[in-house]
């Protein structure tokens, strides 16, 4: 931002000025870069994450998780309709059960 604030005050924009197509001030143009430059920023953070962040976590939670269900006795049945699928992202009946018993197995 800093940066695109110089390069604006030095007139770095202005031969990008197009009111034909609705550029007409270097303003303009500057938050048009740093938006283009945030899509940029997003997407390598987005690669940085996949390594910071390994799905190979998410799977050893995961199976705690199922384990921890059928322990307690929340089996659910493959059969069920998808509506009800859908319903269970609303439902908090998983969140009130791992804040009582948390995810950690019951057996090490």
């Amino acid at each position: 931002s800093v940066v695109l604030s110089m390069l604006v005050s030095f007139g770095a924009f202005e031969g990008f000025i197009d009111a034909e197509h609705h550029w007409t001030t270097q303003d303009q143009i500057s938050q048009a870069v740093q938006n283009g430059l945030i899509c940029l920023e997003m997407f390598g953070a987005s690669i940085a994450h996949h390594y910071a962040f390994p799905p190979d976590d998410w799977k050893i939670v995961s199976n705690m998780y199922c384990q921890r269900k059928q322990s307690l006795g929340m089996h659910e049945s493959p059969s069920r309709p998808f509506i009800l699928k859908g319903a269970q992202v609303v439902d908090f009946r998983d969140i009130i059960q791992i804040a009582r018993f948390g995810l950690a197995p019951t057996h090490f």
